[in-house]
């Protein structure tokens, strides 16, 4: 199926949808990293949007960089889908017993992946304005769903370059 995807003919109406081809992608290792892969490899088009769509059901820290890497290969500006695919990826939900379709939601914590973002923004490439957004993003998720304990506040206080930068930049940090 993903073949077809990537061929520009992707299944029609009695086909699968983007959220069951990522349950499969999901329950698959080797299919995923098949995915990322071809994502990375393509050039901006409907079968491109198509793999972002089902990556972005399945979000996690490895597939946030992957969209961090290629908005800036493809020069796109942070947007909705690399904000969801942050949300997804910084907030959970456990369901509220008793409760149907009602769930609690909770930040997740984010280190590796905050200071692997501070890391891109400090290289100032082309990736840096993308992370710097995202790094934002988290910011304000943690703000409204709250900060985790064993997730510290910089991103990485031994690069010591400030956190946020906002503050510093006419500083020439």
């Amino acid at each position: 199926m993903i073949d077809w995807i990537c061929e520009g003919n992707p299944p029609g109406r009695s086909g699968f949808s983007q959220k069951q081809l990522a349950t499969l992608v999901k329950q698959y290792p080797h299919v995923r990293a098949d995915l990322l892969n071809r994502y990375a490899s393509l050039p901006p088009a409907r079968p491109h949007s198509l793999l972002e769509a089902v990556l972005r059901e399945i979000a996690d820290a490895e597939i946030v960089v992957a969209f961090v890497r290629d908005y800036a290969r493809h020069k796109r500006p942070f947007d909705g889908n690399l904000a969801y695919a942050i949300r997804e990826t910084a907030i959970s939900k456990r369901p509220i017993a008793d409760w149907p379709n009602a769930y609690n939601e909770f930040s997740v914590s984010l280190t590796a992946l905050r200071k692997q973002l501070f890391a891109m923004v400090l290289e100032n490439s082309a990736e840096s304005t993308v992370a710097k957004a995202c790094l934002n993003e988290i910011e304000e998720l943690r703000d409204e769903y709250g900060r985790i304990t064993d997730e510290p506040r910089h991103p990485d206080i031994a690069s010591g370059h400030a956190w946020p930068l906002e503050r510093f930049e006419g500083a020439g940090v």
